[in-house]
């Protein structure tokens, strides 16, 4: 087995949830899976009314989170990166150093959910560490770029984590005060962190690195990762090894499937590499 070591962050920015993309506008009026920018009168699925966070950065990184399976050595599971508001540079820089050193001096794998196309480039930009970042980056397991790269197509990890039967993302945290909020999200995390609920947000972390370690380890073993769509049926498809973001740009894409017309484009996901 690989000695596997998870890695996520949450960002300060808080991004809106649905954008135009032509004019930036928030103004996105919604009619079942169908919208209307109240802007400019663009018109599209709520799909390409997803907010861009490219539109947004900097975004800031108010903590991250490490979990690594156990070992010999004297580590913890966990290690959080966390500071009142937001990270400076300074800690962004210590955050790579950590990860380059849990690469080169303790044999880990850093294994991610999007990590290529989302937290390494956050990292670079925050930490101004970039050609660190990117040695990171293209020598990590990107599970999402593993989908992608196979099937063409973006898969959340909730759903791949249900898939292996693996407890998905934490839906639920406690408050400061005791109250129970039931429909956590990413997207709550930068408002949530302002007001002062860290620890809400360091455990929805927690869980994230927690399911995402959890779920490799699955896919190694099982050689393949399966989900169920949104319409209920089974899908899966064959995982030989955990490829890494450079043996993923090697990969051919033959298993796309037919129902995808426009693949997502690996060239897209990695931009920030020059």
């Amino acid at each position: 087995m690989i000695k596997l070591c998870a890695f996520d962050l949450e960002i300060a920015a808080q991004l809106p949830d649905k954008q135009c993309s032509s004019c930036l506008s928030e103004n996105i009026a919604i009619s079942g899976k169908n919208a209307m920018c109240g802007n400019c009168g663009e018109l599209g699925s709520i799909y390409e009314f997803r907010s861009d966070w490219k539109n947004h950065r900097p975004l800031g990184i108010t903590c991250a989170a490490m979990y690594a399976q156990p070992d010999k050595i004297d580590l913890e599971p966990y290690k959080f990166w966390h500071y009142p508001n937001k990270m400076d540079s300074y800690h962004a820089c210590e955050v790579v150093r950590d990860l380059t050193s849990m690469v080169n001096n303790f044999d880990y794998q850093i294994v991610t959910w999007n990590g290529l196309n989302f937290d390494f480039d956050v990292l670079a930009e925050e930490s101004g560490l970039y050609d660190e970042c990117v040695e990171l980056a293209l020598n990590h397991i990107d599970l999402m770029l593993i989908v992608t790269t196979m099937r063409g197509h973006w898969l959340g990890l909730d759903k791949a984590a249900k898939g292996a039967s693996i407890q998905g993302k934490l839906k639920s945290v406690t408050l400061s005060n005791g109250e129970i909020l039931n429909d956590m999200s990413g997207g709550k995390a930068p408002a949530l962190w302002k007001v002062g609920e860290y620890q809400a947000v360091l455990d929805y972390l927690a869980d994230d690195v927690r399911s995402t370690l959890e779920l490799a380890q699955w896919i190694e073993t099982n050689k393949k990762i399966q989900w169920t769509s949104d319409k209920g049926y089974h899908q899966e498809f064959d995982v030989p090894k955990l490829y890494t973001v450079r043996e993923c740009l090697e990969l051919s894409r033959d298993t796309v499937p037919k129902w995808v017309t426009e693949p997502i484009k690996l060239k897209s996901m990695m931009e920030w590499i020059k």
